[in-house]
């Protein structure tokens, strides 16, 4: 038959159709392409090196910010055991000299970056300070975070998945101005308060 080929084969299995007349040898007929699909296909098959390009940092750091503290966790090399990592969870004070301790400590750790996890304005101060003192710093918007599944519910271990996930680069950054336009931005702001002020001021003395 044109576009078959004969296949001794697969003589003796019954595919549930009419066979050859009676006293004539049964044969079963298959495609080409059944007949040479595992040629074809060891034929066709490539070998793909693969490289392991996920992110993987060696020394992070994150924050879960509240109004008055933060709980930090910082994720480090074991000293003495290659591969393993060590956790270290702490609490420091939201004000300006906690923070900036906390910023030397990281430095001096290597941290290679540090992710903050905070709602209204509360990450200002430690993103500031963090990255004054020359660290890497990335806000990552808390309704993307908690929208993640198996995370944790208390601020400890809150702190640490903060960290692995940091440490994975599974984490978003959201976009904060730099420096230079935060400085022009705080002008202007400036400028705007002491603008209405003087206008105050006005309707003051001719009232």
């Amino acid at each position: 038959m044109e576009g078959h080929t004969l296949c001794h084969e697969h003589a003796h299995q019954n595919f549930g159709f009419p066979t050859e007349p009676p006293g004539l040898p049964t044969y079963a007929w298959c495609d080409k392409e059944d007949a040479m699909g595992n040629n074809e296909l060891d034929k066709n098959t490539e070998e793909v090196d693969e490289h392991d390009d996920e992110e993987r940092l060696e020394r992070v750091a994150a924050i879960d910010v509240a109004k008055a503290t933060g709980m930090v966790c910082v994720r480090l090399p074991h000293q003495s055991v290659p591969g393993r990592r060590v956790s270290r969870v702490f609490e420091v004070s939201a004000t300006t000299n906690a923070i900036a301790a906390l910023s030397d400590e990281l430095f001096e750790m290597g941290i290679e970056r540090v992710v903050l996890e905070a709602t209204s304005d509360y990450w200002r101060a430690f993103f500031h300070l963090l990255e004054a003192r020359g660290l890497t710093v990335w806000l990552v918007n808390a309704r993307d975070v908690k929208n993640v599944l198996g995370r944790p519910k208390t601020d400890k271990l809150d702190a640490i998945w903060l960290a692995k996930s940091n440490e994975r680069g599974m984490l978003r950054p959201s976009f904060v101005p730099p420096a230079e336009i935060r400085q022009l931005r705080d002008y202007t702001r400036l400028r705007a308060d002491l603008t209405k002020e003087r206008r105050r001021h006005k309707q003051q003395l001719h009232s």
